[in-house]
């Protein structure tokens, strides 16, 4: 009967010792486990934090480079303006130069004029001609005038390209 019982007491105490090393297994097993859990869910946040800041550089890289497209855009757009600008104003000097060229150009074709047209008026006011050198003086005569009369609409044209021109209305 001892026997029995030092069985049974011993029996209880090694059921006992490992039931214990059973729960410390267990327990070690279930923080080793929450470590790991924990470990994992630190390395899942970190990874997330490192994906968030990576796309706040991709979006600041993206911005970036908009910005850098538009800039050279603006560019390019204020180039070709200030080329068109500095086109306009050599037309705008070609323009003038042949205006200006057009006014030499009709006085100097207007005093030789002038000066033929005078002596063939003197001419046809004398009686002495035959009929066929009036009808001659009298061509040439029409022809100086209608000269003079280009000559004198080119001058006015380059008045008013100048803008010296006045104009006066009648009816």
């Amino acid at each position: 009967r001892a026997a029995y019982t030092n069985y049974q007491l011993a029996y209880n105490t090694r059921r006992e010792m490992e039931r214990k090393r059973n729960n410390e297994l267990t327990r070690n097993l279930e923080s080793k486990y929450e470590a790991d859990k924990k470990q994992k869910a630190i390395e899942l946040l970190t990874l997330q934090k490192s994906l968030a800041e990576q796309e706040k550089l991709n979006q600041l890289y993206i911005l970036l480079g908009l910005s850098l497209i538009l800039l050279l855009l603006a560019l390019v757009f204020y180039g070709l303006y200030k080329g068109r600008q500095k086109i306009a104003r050599k037309q705008k000097e070609l323009s003038e130069m042949k205006s200006a060229f057009f006014a030499n150009i009709s006085h100097e074709f207007r005093t030789p004029l002038t000066l033929i047209k005078s002596p063939l008026d003197e001419q046809l006011a004398s009686a002495d001609l035959s009929p066929n050198e009036r009808a001659k003086l009298q061509m040439m005569q029409q022809s100086t005038s209608r000269l003079l009369t280009l000559v004198d609409q080119l001058l006015d044209l380059s008045k008013l390209e100048s803008g010296n021109a006045t104009l006066t209305p009648s009816l």
